[in-house]
């Protein structure tokens, strides 16, 4: 018992110490980024023309933009604050807002990625319209998986690639929009929605950078 109160007249002091350290560095507000604020283009595949009039979307955010004449569109950022104990430096991370652009016949969706502290997104985002019924092939993906529809349009996509190391060539700043949302749909996120075989997820790898290479 004596050896227990001890303790008990050691511990407190050191908790209440802890606890006063804690208050002085919590409740901290600061500002959150949920969207960067991203400039892009609105491209559809078919003809390889930029398309004005398209809506584009952020996944699960409340902000959208419209593209002009030339296809461009900018993006507004939405932030947010919190209050929440200071992060060190590993509270510095990468962070994606998932963009989605609309027409009557087709859609297109693309990575606006930005770092975790800041506003603005790290490079443009161009947005490459498909029919919802254009072709692509399942390859080995499980017959009872059910695709999302990002997954599929990454499919369509990677089914024009006669087009995509074309439109590469041409253009090279295409190349990150492109090659950034096939890796994450297919090589990194789809296989936590379907037991994806790895000879698979190879074969997409190795397309996805063959397309890379095509804007070298």
């Amino acid at each position: 018992m004596a050896d227990h109160q001890q303790t008990r007249r050691f511990c407190r002091p050191v908790l209440i110490a802890c606890l006063a350290l804690i208050g002085l560095s919590a409740c901290q507000t600061r500002p959150v980024t949920i969207v960067p604020a991203t400039q892009g283009e609105v491209i559809r595949v078919s003809d390889d023309t930029h398309v004005s009039g398209a809506r584009i979307l952020v996944i699960g955010a409340e902000v959208e933009a419209i593209s002009g004449d030339d296809g461009a569109f900018t993006l507004p950022a939405q932030t947010t604050t919190t209050t929440s104990v200071p992060l060190p430096v590993s509270g510095v991370f990468r962070k994606t807002a998932v963009l989605k652009a609309v027409t009557d016949d087709a859609r297109g969706y693309g990575p606006a990625d930005f770092i975790s502290i800041s506003d603005t997104a790290l490079h443009p985002v161009n947005l490459f319209l498909l029919p919802p019924t254009a072709p692509y092939d399942t390859g080995d993906i499980p017959a009872d998986c059910e695709l999302p529809d990002e997954a599929i349009y990454a499919l369509q996509l990677l089914d024009r690639s006669d087009w995509l190391r074309t439109a590469l060539a041409d253009t090279p700043e295409y190349r990150f929009s492109l090659t950034s949302w096939l890796d994450r749909t297919l090589v990194r996120e789809l296989p936590d929605t379907c037991e994806i075989p790895l000879a698979q997820l190879t074969g997409w790898n190795a397309e996805i950078n063959a397309l890379d290479a095509a804007a070298d």
